[in-house]
């Protein structure tokens, strides 16, 4: 994760966006690898943090439309939804897909902190502060199924 500071509202929601379209790719892996086990309850709750970060990135595209988005060459690569190597090709029970799940949410939550306190423009950290607040309601779903499943 990078801790350059975010400067600007365009590069601000090219950042963002790239976070929430990684994790509706994992949540729908991540979805599908649970019914695949046969745990429908890990399964839903996988399926509906997906529609909700689906929520986000639409809400996001559609408040970047008309900004000049920093190519994707130019940007820094800021932060993996999930670390490749705890969850590629891994069989993964649901414990174990909750915790990379909630770790990676705690890393959006950092990153969008590190954002919220670093970014000279007013507006970008009020924008990490309200991106915040997303991270942690799926950070507190994941963990609420986690204790119940007993992790």
């Amino acid at each position: 994760m990078s801790l350059r500071p975010i400067r600007s509202v365009p590069e601000f929601y090219a950042s963002a966006i790239a976070i929430e379209h990684d994790a509706i790719a994992c949540y729908t892996e991540f979805a599908q690898r649970m019914e695949a086990l046969g745990n429908a309850e890990t399964a839903e709750l996988f399926r509906e943090i997906a529609r909700q970060e689906e929520g986000h990135a639409s809400e996001l595209e559609r408040c970047a439309d008309g900004c000049q988005m920093p190519s994707s060459a130019s940007r820094e690569p800021r932060t993996a939804f999930v670390d490749a190597n705890a969850a590629n090709g891994a069989v993964l029970n649901p414990l174990g897909a909750l915790q990379i799940a909630m770790g990676a949410e705690r890393r959006a939550v950092s990153f969008y902190q590190n954002v919220s306190l670093t970014s000279p423009d007013p507006v970008v950290r009020e924008l990490a502060e309200g991106m915040i607040l997303e991270e942690f309601e799926h950070l507190r779903l994941l963990e609420r199924l986690s204790a119940r499943l007993g992790g």
